[in-house]
């Protein structure tokens, strides 16, 4: 079992705090990129931005989340729209994007920034965050892509 697991697993049994509202989180706006991010310790509120400068990565804010009902998600990069499906857990705070499928125009055309904001989110497992900002974990709970609210000027 991971740390990072184990951590949450005990979170669970030992907080007395409800669950995250998912909706209130997720589908309350659109949500744009800000960037790829490390942290040593999910909890501590510290974190970096890395510097991450492949092929279109000047376009990171075009890349962006919908959150739409039952279920499902538009995923925009530049040259390319995805739906897909989503999974949140409010309590354990467990996160999943399954079943990314092209909707218009070309996967093939993506820049590298865009293929790995793409890999990135669908290897995504733990969430953080609420209606002002989300940071998406993958499994290790250190690295994350962060999200602000769309049009939201930070």
């Amino acid at each position: 079992m991971t740390l990072c697991l184990w951590v949450l697993t005990a979170l669970a049994f030992t907080s007395c705090e409800q669950a995250d509202d998912i909706d209130g989180i997720f589908s309350s706006h659109g949500w744009s990129f800000s960037g790829f991010c490390y942290t040593a310790d999910w909890n501590s509120g510290r974190s970096a931005f890395l510097d991450i400068k492949l092929t279109g990565y000047e376009a990171y804010s075009q890349h962006t989340m919908t959150f739409l009902p039952g279920g499902k998600a538009e995923i925009r990069v530049p040259g390319c729209t995805f739906s897909a499906d989503w999974e949140a857990d409010g309590s354990e705070r467990s996160f999943y994007i399954r079943n990314m499928k092209v909707v218009s125009g070309s996967e093939d055309h993506i820049s590298a920034f865009s293929r790995k904001f793409c890999d990135d989110l669908k290897a995504t497992v733990w969430y953080r965050g609420d209606s002002n900002f989300i940071r998406l974990y993958g499994d290790d709970c250190k690295y994350y892509l962060l999200f602000k609210p769309l049009d939201s000027g930070i």
